[in-house]
């Protein structure tokens, strides 16, 4: 060994472990909550679609950032084809914890919401969260917990416009987690 006052071997006591473990604890913890939340896919079943024209879309969104209409600014997006009654959308790699879920059936494909002179949707909208009153959509509504089973059910409405139909007038649950 060497015996020098410069060099002092490094000693792997138990001592110094048990020691040492409450500051390797707290940087543990540290570094773990740096980590990202593990991500998950989300199945959003829409119901409630009155034709098959166009596309449904789905924009998912962690804060009020964009919501509920600017694409750019959600953190996951699909879209499908639509079809009469239901279709649904796997979102992939979702943050866990709180989101809020825009849905649109967009009849004409142009990739916006039309609406008329009075700004009222002419194309079925939803969101996950509370039902839609008057009015714009808040995120902090429209805010659910990631469901465990990650199945949401969204319901459309429809604006005032000639051609819905009775059954796609009727209050649809605008959130409601499948078991």
């Amino acid at each position: 060994m060497i015996e020098s006052p410069y060099y002092r071997p490094f000693h792997t006591s138990p001592q110094l472990f048990v020691k040492s473990f409450p500051l390797l604890f707290v940087i543990g913890i540290f570094v773990l909550g740096l980590l990202p939340a593990a991500a998950l896919d989300l199945h959003i079943t829409v119901l409630g679609i009155r034709n098959d024209k166009g596309k449904i879309a789905a924009l998912v969104f962690t804060n009020s950032d964009g919501f509920p209409d600017q694409p750019i600014k959600a953190v996951a997006r699909a879209r499908v084809d639509a079809h009469t009654g239901k279709v649904t959308l796997t979102l992939k790699n979702i943050p866990a914890g709180k989101v809020a879920v825009a849905v649109l059936h967009d009849e004409d494909a142009n990739g916006h919401l039309n609406r008329n002179f009075l700004g009222i949707p002419l194309e079925g909208v939803g969101l996950s969260g509370k039902p839609m009153g008057g009015g714009p959509p808040s995120y902090k509504d429209a805010e659910v917990g990631v469901p465990a089973n990650r199945n949401l059910e969204i319901g459309l409405k429809y604006g005032f416009t000639a051609g819905a139909t009775k059954e796609t007038q009727a209050v649809l649950p605008a959130s409601n987690i499948r078991k």
